[in-house]
């Protein structure tokens, strides 16, 4: 179900729109999927064997699985940050 529609920049090496128009959905898995259309319309070519996305004739690198597992780790881990003590207040300390 798409939920909402945005516009964007989009840059996949040297194809690039200004003001494209993206819906959005909520995907598990995905940060996005490239539609036919947009790969048609930039001559967006997927070449499977080489693991290579092919943008106009140039070469454009994907993913490793390695590097796509990493990602989705750093995505779902909890983001931490120190505690931050309101101004004037000091921070206790225990020796």
């Amino acid at each position: 179900m798409i939920n909402y529609g945005a516009k964007a920049q989009l840059e996949l090496g040297p194809a690039w729109e200004d003001n494209a128009y993206l819906d959005v959905v909520n995907l598990d898995r995905y940060n996005m999927i490239i539609g036919v259309m947009f790969m048609c319309k930039h001559s967006l070519v997927l070449d499977f064997n080489q693991n290579v996305l092919r943008a106009r004739g140039t070469l454009v690198p994907t993913l490793t699985k390695g590097q796509e597992d990493l990602m989705l780790i750093k995505q779902q881990a909890p983001h931490r940050c120190a505690p931050i003590e309101p101004k004037g207040c000091p921070v206790h300390t225990t020796h």
